[in-house]
Parts: C-alpha cells; sequence; structure tokens
C-alpha cells in the first residue's frame, strides 16, 4: 500500500513538472489546482494511517465536563458549609444575647450603688453594670469562673486605638487587626501568670461549654461582643504553654464608635448558662 501510495504521489508530481511541455496540453491556473487536489485526495484515501492522526475530542470533552461536574459541587458544598456555620454562630448569638437579657433581670438590686469593684482582685459590691439597674454582685475570679485551676487572671488596663499591634504595619507578616470604618478598637490587656511549679497549658480556644466576652463602656446599656481575632494573644482564642510561674499579657479587642473616651468598663462572660460580670473600670 506505501508503494502504490508513492507511486501516486510521483505521477502527480510529474503531471505538474510536465504542464509546460510541448507535449502535454497548457494547463491554466484552475486546471493545475484541480489536479494538485486530486492529487493530495489520492494520498489521503491510500493512507491507512491518515484517520490516527485526526484529534478525537471527545474524549477530552468528558473529561472536561467531569472536573467541572466535580469543581461545582464543591464549590456549592463549601459555600453551603459556610452558610450553615453562619447561621449557628447568629443563632449562638442569639441564645447569649436572651441569657444576657435574662440575668439582667433576675439579677438583685443592692445598695451602696455608688461603691467600686476591682475586675483584677474578683470582688465587686453595688455597682451597676449598664443594664437597666441591674447591680455587679459577684465575688468569682475570672479564672475560677473559666476553671483556669493553676492561673490567675487580672485586669492591666486598656487603650483605644485604630490598629492593634500598633507597629502591625511596620513589621512583615504580623497578623493584626484594623477598626472598622467609623470604629476605633478598644484592647483590654490582662497579665495571666501560671502559679503551679511546672509547665502548664493555657486553652480557652476549645473550653466547653466554649466563653463568650462582652463589653460595655460608659455605662451603656448595651454590650458589644469581642472579635474573634487570629492573634497571638488573644484571650479568648488562646491555646500555649507557659513555664512555672510565667507571667504574660493577653489581649481582648472589640470595637467603640469613633473617638469615644472610655471611663467606664464592664466586661460581661457569658459560658452555657451562667454569666459574670465584672466592674473593670
Amino acid at each position: 500500500m506505501k508503494k502504490f501510495v508513492c507511486a501516486i504521489a510521483v505521477i502527480s508530481l510529474s503531471i505538474l513538472m510536465l504542464t509546460g511541455c510541448g507535449s502535454i496540453p497548457n494547463l491554466d491556473a484552475e486546471q493545475e489546482e484541480m489536479v494538485s487536489e486530486y492529487a493530495v485526495s489520492l494520498l489521503l484515501k491510500y493512507d491507512s494511517e491518515n484517520h490516527s492522526r485526526l484529534v478525537n475530542v471527545d474524549s477530552y470533552i468528558n473529561a472536561y465536563e467531569t472536573a467541572k461536574k466535580i469543581h461545582d459541587q464543591a464549590e456549592e458544598a463549601y459555600y453551603k458549609r459556610l452558610a450553615e456555620e453562619e447561621e449557628k454562630r447568629r443563632e449562638e448569638a442569639e441564645k447569649q444575647d436572651e441569657l444576657n437579657s435574662s440575668y439582667s433581670q433576675e439579677t438583685p438590686s443592692q445598695g451602696g450603688g455608688n461603691s467600686s469593684s476591682d475586675g483584677g482582685s474578683g470582688s465587686s459590691s453595688g455597682r451597676g453594670d449598664g443594664t437597666g439597674g441591674a447591680t455587679v454582685v459577684d465575688a468569682r475570679t475570672i479564672e475560677d469562673f473559666l476553671e483556669l485551676e493553676g492561673f490567675s487572671v487580672e485586669y492591666a488596663g486598656f487603650d483605644v486605638m485604630d490598629i492593634y499591634p500598633a507597629t502591625a504595619l511596620a513589621q512583615d507578616f504580623v497578623p493584626y487587626i484594623s477598626a472598622s470604618e467609623g470604629g476605633n478598637l478598644c484592647v483590654v490587656y490582662f497579665d495571666v501568670t501560671n502559679t503551679q511549679s511546672a509547665d502548664a497549658m493555657l486553652d480557652t480556644i476549645n473550653m466547653i461549654p466554649l466563653p463568650f466576652f462582652k463589653f460595655a463602656v460608659n455605662g451603656e446599656n448595651r454590650y458589644v461582643s469581642a472579635v474573634k481575632t487570629i492573634l497571638e494573644d488573644d484571650f479568648s482564642m488562646y491555646s500555649s504553654s507557659f513555664s512555672a510561674g510565667e507571667t504574660k499579657r493577653l489581649v481582648i479587642v472589640f470595637e467603640v464608635r469613633e473617638g469615644t473616651e472610655v471611663t467606664a468598663l464592664n466586661m460581661r462572660i457569658t459560658r452555657g448558662g451562667e454569666s459574670l460580670t465584672k466592674s473593670l473600670r
């Protein structure tokens, strides 16, 4: 078959080369093109390998459609999971607000409304917590409420700023948080100490039930939830080891209206069905 194809090619080429000889009729351009096309068609007709050179796109189309289907399904599942997680967080927040409201209504009023309380020491005596007359009366410490056995937690002040840490933008690859438009960050500091004689792990992110932190400033009735961050020193999302006797300064961050001058600061921690309210400042 290959010899036959070669013969056809030689004959066709000879025809084209002899078109100018006297013994062969002269061909015009159109006739020469017809001869060429005929020769090529013969070559393709008798070339057994010709058809194998044609690209079969069916397999590629099927593979693309399968991959696209898998991608679309994965993408749909991803966004569905995000929506479910957001709905779960919303429901948990609503439950916490209901618990906070119930706690505020059930807390009895006490005398001595002008007395102050020390959030670090855990003692409190009849100071309003900014929830419409409810009074902070809770002698428990933060570490007792959170069941942080072997640790002490002391309030260490606060700062109002636009970005935390303040030096983050001057460094590379440093996690930071910035205030949203129209707001400032209120960064509340806590000195956490391992009071044990051996290394110990502090883990608030995996607590069961999980604690929720909220803050109210300047006697306002509204408590604002702390911002969940990826900061290494976020007390509400912390998991790391302390050496024996080591003290670390950790923070909890929430937002206030831009330009707010904080003169009073209350913190409320809710965990399960219980709440702890502290007057920090």
